[in-house]
């Protein structure tokens, strides 16, 4: 699976701080240009744009992806890592703890905040954790494989989705043997169950 361009993983960097753009859409209203006489809540309207563009596109890559080349490889453990999406709240903490919404200074403070945080996300390889997916219902799986540990993104609950090997033909003996997960690769070494 080829990895993700760069313009698509700005963007999915983007949609996951969709829920931060708006509060600070909603808490940047009263800060206005006046052009031609008509007051434009311009700061609001750049945080409403960068909530509207990036909005499908998690959705459109998980819908893509899950229908690409699958692989089936033998489970031995996996627990639930939904702990990960906390990681952005740092970013909400920081802007309602340290933001002076009408202070220049306090907005370049966080611009460059910011942008620390969007390096370290996009080097990190993090895009998976959206909080945009946790709220759709997916969950995020640590999960043991014979190949290393892989980091799986499903919609259903990961239980369900173990299947046995085709060949075990209802044999109550092989079918308690290890089970295996079907997936296709997200991009990074994430998957999602398809």
């Amino acid at each position: 699976m080829p990895e993700l361009r760069r313009g698509v993983r700005v963007m999915l960097f983007a949609s996951s701080y969709i829920p931060l753009f708006l509060i600070l859409a909603a808490m940047s209203y009263p800060i206005q240009l006046t052009l031609y006489g008509f007051a434009i809540p311009w700061v609001t309207g750049v945080f409403l744009a960068l909530c509207i563009i990036p909005l499908p596109l998690p959705f459109h890559i998980m819908q893509v992806r899950s229908t690409g080349t699958t692989d089936y490889e033998p489970v031995e453990e996996f627990r639930q890592r939904n702990d990960l999406v906390t990681s952005y709240l740092l970013v909400y903490v920081f802007t309602y703890l340290g933001l002076n919404y009408a202070d220049l200074v306090s907005w370049l403070s966080f611009l460059i905040f910011f942008s620390v945080v969007a390096i370290i996300q996009l080097r990190s390889e993090q895009l998976h954790v959206n909080p945009l997916l946790a709220l759709a219902g997916y969950d995020v799986y640590e999960v043991k494989m014979e190949r290393g540990v892989r980091l799986v993104v499903s919609k259903r609950e990961l239980e369900e989705q173990l299947v046995p090997p085709d060949d075990s033909d209802g044999d109550p003996d092989y079918a308690s043997a290890e089970r295996y997960l079907e997936m296709a690769e997200l991009g990074n070494g994430v998957y999602i169950t398809v």
